[in-house]
Order: C-alpha cells, then sequence, then structure tokens
C-alpha cells in the first residue's frame, strides 16, 4: 500500500472541484441580478483569510446547495459565487466556499426551511462519491448531523465520513459543510481532509468570518 500516492491522487479532486450546473450570466442580466452577483462574491472566502495556504482555481460553473438526491424547492437565487479551493499542503485539508443570494429576505427563508434540514445530508453525501474517477472511489460510511453555536441568524452543520480507494489502499476522508444563512443570503463552506476532521475552531473561524460578511446580502 501506497498512502502518499493515494492522496496525491485524491488530492486532484478537491483541489480541482468538477464542474457543476449553476444560475447563469449574461451581459443583459438585471440591475437586481448584477447586485445579487457583488453581493455573493463579496461573502466568499479569500485567500487572505487563509494565510500561508495555496488556492487553486474557483470552478466555472457554481454547484447548487441541493441535488437531484434532494431538492425540494424550486426557489432558485438572483445570484451565486463560488471561492477557489484553498489547501493547507498538498494533501489539504481543503475549504472551498459556495455563496447564493435571493431576490429578498423572505425567499431565503421560505428556502432555507425547505432545504435546509437533515435530508440535506444527502446532497453532502452525494458530493463526496461524485467526486469518484477511474483512479480513486470515494464511498460514504456515516452521516450526522454537527451541533454549532450561534454562527448566523440560521445555521447548520453536516459531517459525511468514509473512504478514499485505489490500488494502493484506503484512506479516511472526511466533508464537513457548514451552513449560514442571514438577509437574503445562504452560504455553505466545505471542509475536505483525510485521516482526521479539520479542527473545529478553523471550522468555525472562518464560518463566523463569512457570516459578518453577510449584513449587506
Amino acid at each position: 500500500m501506497n498512502p502518499a500516492r493515494l492522496l496525491a491522487v485524491a488530492v486532484v479532486v478537491f483541489a480541482f472541484p468538477s464542474v457543476a450546473v449553476g444560475a447563469g450570466r449574461g451581459s443583459n442580466d438585471s440591475p437586481a441580478k448584477r447586485a445579487a452577483l457583488s453581493a455573493a462574491r463579496a461573502e466568499l472566502l479569500r485567500h487572505s483569510d487563509l494565510h500561508g495556504w495555496g488556492a487553486a482555481a474557483a470552478p466555472k460553473k457554481v454547484p447548487p446547495l441541493t441535488c437531484s438526491a434532494f431538492s425540494p424547492s424550486a426557489i432558485k437565487p438572483l445570484g451565486d459565487a463560488a471561492s477557489q479551493t484553498f489547501s493547507d499542503g498538498s494533501n489539504g485539508p481543503f475549504v472551498s466556499e459556495t455563496a447564493y443570494v435571493y431576490s429578498s429576505a423572505s425567499q431565503e427563508q421560505t428556502f432555507w426551511h425547505r432545504a435546509v434540514g437533515r435530508r440535506l445530508e444527502s446532497c453532502v453525501a452525494d458530493s463526496l462519491t461524485a467526486g469518484s474517477t477511474s483512479s480513486v472511489t470515494f464511498t460514504v460510511s456515516r452521516r450526522q448531523l454537527l451541533s454549532l453555536p450561534r454562527i448566523g441568524a440560521r445555521d447548520a452543520g453536516y459531517r459525511v465520513s468514509g473512504n478514499a480507494s485505489s490500488t494502493d489502499g484506503s484512506q479516511t476522508v472526511y466533508l464537513d459543510m457548514l451552513v449560514v444563512g442571514d438577509g437574503s443570503g445562504i452560504a455553505a463552506i466545505s471542509f475536505t481532509s483525510f485521516f482526521d476532521p479539520v479542527a473545529r475552531s478553523t471550522e468555525l473561524r472562518l464560518a463566523r468570518l463569512v457570516a459578518s460578511r453577510m449584513g449587506g446580502s
């Protein structure tokens, strides 16, 4: 078994996330949509927030918060944005964020109450297994809700753990997602790591930083 080689293969999945379909952008966007896009981008984690970490390019399209396994609401964000994927070393951990801004605070709250609940775990699990390639396979062995202190007006936390396997062996992998809602915005911060979960202090620091930027959304 060669753990180093396995990790090197798996790292590609997190440092260069797959492209997913999200809200479109065009030159004829309305002023309201342009304002929502600007607000979503303003909420994103920045390289300066993670001193000493590396960064890979952001996905070309923003992935939705929900997924085919669980998509209970037809409400769509007016604007959305995705951060770069940040990594603390070649083997991680890895952190990224997606931000969604809705047309009103009322619409955001309606979406939250319909979509952000226990069943969203299935989408977090899907986002891990969707990273499987011909070289590495991700499987899920456990899902759980995370107990969180107050972060934003609304918050929820999820943890999915499993294995990254290849012909060189298998390593434990963790994917935590912290979801924060405030005003007309929702942000989802994803933390991926091998061997052990990302430190809780790191997750809460970054989630609170994102929440502090959501006041104008």
